[in-house]
């Protein structure tokens, strides 16, 4: 059995740090994605190490997790076309 802590990490850092730089053009986007994204994420693990879960044993942490990505990616698909990349 390998216990897997963090599995959401290496993509919120990430995901989190480029979503932090943007700061300074698009606050409204950043702070709806920290709220609605990010904090949920982050809150996953501490709760399934109070209940003493790991990952394997924690099929409810693993659709909760998924679920707030898949509506994460919805998310992103929406303000695509409405975002000037800047260069």
């Amino acid at each position: 059995m390998v216990k897997q802590t963090g599995v959401v990490h290496p993509f919120t850092v990430h995901t989190g740090r480029y979503f932090y730089e943007s700061r300074s053009h698009d606050l409204k986007r950043l702070h709806y994605a920290l709220e609605h994204f990010f904090a949920p994420l982050y809150q996953i693990e501490p709760q399934s190490k109070a209940q003493g879960l790991t990952y394997d044993k924690s099929p409810e942490t693993h659709l909760e997790s998924t679920q707030v990505l898949v509506n994460f990616y919805t998310w992103l698909q929406e303000k695509l076309p409405k975002v000037i990349p800047e260069y």
